[in-house]
């Protein structure tokens, strides 16, 4: 393949190893894939992946901020619709990702390795856009319901931290959801988008009624 010459190409051969490490993780998400593997699959030299990240826990932190992008977006399209305040719609929208996009969480999943694996230097710019972010979805939320931005904060970030757990339970590896199944410990594969909406529900109600 020939070097990549202009920035777009740059970008574009960028986004192409995303896309790659994406798909065979996608087929086989109990392991992340090896840098060779993924240069394999797309047609890239190995040293040349390298020149866009410096190991596949790079690669992949780059594929969870690129979620939480568009997740974020997601919250913002609802907030921004000038329509009255319908928590329920909100609430439904950000499901509705999570159910359409089950690798984000399922890569979230790994985040501790993956960020403990990156440099300090690739980890804070992470944080930092990351924060960047959630400070304009924080900004938007407090502004649709009449809250504080410290009180917005706390409610995305109690969300998250409620959806991860509860994904996680109602999605862990393959060979774990068999084994309950098996055994007939389904108590411990709960569902997700219905019990998450109803839970979310009653716990944005609750704040809005307490700081309105």
């Amino acid at each position: 393949m020939k070097r990549a010459q202009t920035l777009q190409q740059k970008n574009d051969r960028k986004m192409k190893i995303l896309s790659t490490a994406e798909d065979l993780f996608r087929v086989k998400s109990d392991e992340f894939p090896s840098v060779q593997e993924i240069a394999n699959a797309s047609g890239i030299a190995k040293g040349t992946v390298y020149l866009y990240f410096k190991t596949k826990e790079d690669i992949f932190l780059a594929l969870i901020e690129n979620y939480y992008n568009r997740w974020l977006m997601t919250f913002e399209t609802s907030l921004q619709d000038g329509s009255p305040p319908e928590i329920k719609i909100v609430i439904n929208n950000i499901l509705n990702f999570l159910t359409e996009n089950p690798l984000f969480f399922r890569l979230n999943s790994y985040s501790t390795i993956i960020e403990a694996c990156n440099s300090q230097e690739h980890l804070l710019a992470f944080k930092q856009n990351l924060a960047i972010l959630m400070k304009k979805t924080t900004e938007l939320l407090s502004v649709k319901f009449q809250t504080t931005e410290e009180q917005s904060a706390n409610w995305l970030l109690d969300t998250f931290a409620y959806l991860t757990g509860l994904w996680n339970m109602s999605y862990p590896p393959e060979k774990v959801a068999l084994l309950l199944k098996e055994n007939n410990l389904s108590i411990f594969l709960p569902e997700f988008k219905h019990r998450a909406a109803k839970t979310l529900l009653l716990f944005w109600k609750q704040g809005i009624e307490k700081y309105s």
